[in-house]
C-alpha cells in the first residue's frame, strides 16, 4: 500500500510538470504538430524494421556566430526568490566562456533561459538581431545544450555517441577528443563497442 501511495503521488506531479510543459503562452492556441517549436509531434514508430536515416543538418553561414548577447536577463521562481537578475553579457565566437558559482547561484537558470527554457524577461541578440523566440531559434545547429544529468541509451558507447546519426556524417574522433573521452576508451576492452546505459 505505501509503495501505490508514493507511486501515486510521483504520477501526480509528474502529470502537473507535464501540464504546465504542454500549457504553452497564455492564451495562445495549441500549435500544430508540425509547427516550429510543437511540444508533440506524431511519428512513425520502427519496432520491426529499420528506421529510416535520420537527416544531416549541415551548419551555413545562415548558422555561423559572428556575436552573441544577453541584456537584462532576469529569471525569478514562482513563489521565491532564487533565479536571475540582470544579467548582460556578449561571447565572440572563437572564445571560452565559463559560468561559474556555488550550487544554487543560477548557472543552471541562466543557462535555459538563454534557451527559452524558462520564460525570462530582457533581451537576446544572435548576430545584432533581437531573438524572439529563443526557443525555437537556439536550437541545433546553431546551439546545442547537454544538461548536467548524464542519458545513456543501452547500447554501445559508439550508438551513444551517434544518437541515431550516419557515421560517415561525423568526426567521430574529434567529438571522442572534445569529450576527452580517450583514456576511458584506453581502458575500455572492447573501446566504441563497450555496452553502456542503465543495462551495460
Amino acid at each position: 500500500l505505501t509503495y501505490l501511495i508514493t507511486a501515486y503521488q510521483q504520477s501526480y506531479v509528474a502529470v502537473e510538470r507535464l501540464e504546465g510543459a504542454m500549457a504553452g503562452q497564455p492564451g495562445e492556441a495549441a500549435a500544430a504538430p508540425d509547427a516550429p517549436g510543437a511540444v508533440a509531434a506524431h511519428h512513425p514508430v520502427y519496432l520491426r524494421q529499420t528506421a529510416p536515416p535520420i537527416p544531416f543538418v549541415a551548419r551555413d553561414e545562415r548558422h555561423a556566430l559572428h556575436n552573441f548577447r544577453a541584456e537584462g536577463l532576469s529569471y525569478c521562481f514562482p513563489g521565491g526568490e532564487n533565479g536571475i537578475a540582470d544579467i548582460n553579457f556578449a561571447i565572440q565566437p572563437g572564445t571560452v566562456t565559463i559560468v561559474t558559482g556555488r550550487i544554487g547561484a543560477g548557472k543552471t537558470t541562466l543557462l535555459r533561459a538563454l534557451l527559452g527554457l524558462l520564460p525570462a524577461e530582457g533581451h537576446i541578440y544572435w548576430n545584432d538581431e533581437l531573438v524572439t523566440d529563443p526557443a525555437s531559434f537556439l536550437t541545433p545547429p546553431r546551439v546545442a545544450y547537454t544538461g548536467q544529468i548524464p542519458r545513456l541509451f543501452s547500447e554501445t558507447l559508439r550508438d551513444n555517441l551517434l544518437l541515431g546519426l550516419p557515421e560517415d556524417k561525423i568526426d567521430l574522433n574529434r567529438a571522442i577528443h572534445q569529450a576527452v573521452l580517450e583514456p576511458d576508451l584506453a581502458r575500455m576492452e572492447e573501446g566504441l563497442e563497450t555496452f553502456v546505459g542503465p543495462r551495460g
